[in-house]
């Protein structure tokens, strides 16, 4: 899993997200203010969920995503993606990785193998065994958000969470 903050945190936010999603968009931008207020409180873990039959790219996004994890630029890639969601597409997703900086060879290899595929099918059967249907499925500790919420909807639970 791709985790990012502090990895002993007391509170932990699991995101089922899809690249394609607009409103996986404007929670990514949430949950990136959420890591900021409770910087070494909380650890964001994501997951995939891409929902295929409506958006056509978040199969790819969510492989590139992890491709572009395999040289540590997981999270930098996937807050490009979200950044130009309107422009998804294969040669789109090549050229973040080069400007990312990343192995240009390496990357295209990994995304044309479909090496993650498995990761990705896994992360979609755990979200729907946790009952996720739709994008995002957000959970903090066991609670489920299920849609884009606010801030104050996230800190509200976080800041409870934080006094158990």
């Amino acid at each position: 899993d791709h985790i990012y903050g502090n990895l002993k945190a007391k509170v932990t936010l699991v995101e089922f997200s899809d690249v394609q999603c607009p409103f996986c968009q404007k929670n990514h931008a949430t949950i990136k203010q959420i890591i900021e207020k409770y910087k070494g409180q909380v650890r964001w873990v994501v997951k995939n969920f891409p929902l295929e039959q409506i958006h056509p790219y978040a199969r790819m996004g969510a492989l590139a995503a992890e491709c572009a994890g395999e040289q540590g630029k997981y999270f930098e890639y996937l807050g490009k993606l979200f950044e130009n969601q309107p422009k998804l597409g294969k040669d789109m997703m090549v050229d973040t990785a080069k400007q990312l900086k990343l192995d240009e060879g390496k990357f295209k290899s990994c995304l044309d193998s479909e090496k993650y595929l498995p990761k990705v099918l896994n992360d979609i059967k755990e979200g729907e065994a946790s009952g996720v249907s739709g994008t995002p499925g957000n959970f903090i500790g066991d609670i489920f958000l299920g849609g884009a919420y606010p801030f104050d909807e996230f800190a509200r639970i976080i800041d409870e969470e934080l006094q158990k």
